[in-house]
């Protein structure tokens, strides 16, 4: 289950954001290659010697160069391009028919990326980030994940949610597209489209079986559109 959210607003958001919830139809996996094998080189050279042999470039290079683990797929090499500039992302997040295609951040509290980008710079845009609370190990995601982002004039970062205020839009697009962790990406399927506010408390990234079966029936209630997707619980 999915909620998306618009921030607390700024100067430059726009209040009142369609909230888009989706159950996963499917997850799609693929294989990152490891290696746990080690090698040893033996050899009478001194070390600084065999030290120049293996590389010329300096350390502070080496160290500097981005690690893509190889991955066919668009979405995994995003992310994993958006860990090496900030360890912060935990997922890259797409919907076709949309112009949302964004790293989604996390820190230690809901405050930090609301006026920061994605590289930690200063922005008015902030960027997309989970609640604090929410898990993003692959293979025990929260019940409720929970992303924020900023509503702006400019149409970018979760101004693109407006679109599903027509129908048209969802039968077109009706999946949400989430790579997170390391070689997963989840595929989701939208079963609430909602314009809500701070009264509906659907925000809870963990909560109790009961509470979720509340956040799930008040969640279609409230939907623009009739999906007629189940959702299991």
């Amino acid at each position: 289950y999915w909620s998306m959210t618009n921030a607390p607003p700024s100067n430059e958001t726009v209040t009142s954001q369609p909230i888009i919830s989706s159950i996963s139809s499917s997850q799609i996996s693929s294989i990152v290659p490891s290696s746990n094998q080690s090698s040893v080189i033996s050899s009478s050279e001194p070390i600084s010697q065999i030290s120049s042999q293996i590389s010329s470039e300096p350390l502070s290079s080496i160290l500097s160069q981005e690690i893509i683990p190889d991955t066919d797929d668009p979405l995994l090499k995003k992310l994993y391009k958006a860990q090496n500039k900030n360890k912060d992302a935990v997922g890259w997040l797409h919907i076709d028919g949309t112009k949302c295609d964004y790293a989604v951040m996390q820190s230690d509290d809901n405050e930090y990326y609301l006026d920061k980008n994605e590289e930690k710079e200063n922005s008015k845009r902030g960027a997309l980030f989970a609640d604090f609370r929410c898990n993003f190990d692959s293979d025990n995601l929260s019940t409720n994940t929970v992303i924020y982002g900023h509503s702006m004039k400019d149409g970018t970062m979760f101004t693109q949610l407006f679109v599903y205020k027509r129908l048209s839009t969802l039968n077109n697009y009706p999946i949400i597209n989430f790579a997170v962790g390391e070689d997963t990406e989840q595929r989701w399927k939208i079963f609430s489209c909602m314009i809500t506010d701070i009264n509906f408390n659907y925000i809870e990234p963990n909560p109790t079986d009961e509470e979720f079966i509340e956040i799930i029936e008040e969640s279609k209630k409230r939907s623009l559109f009739n999906t007629d997707v189940d959702v299991d619980l």
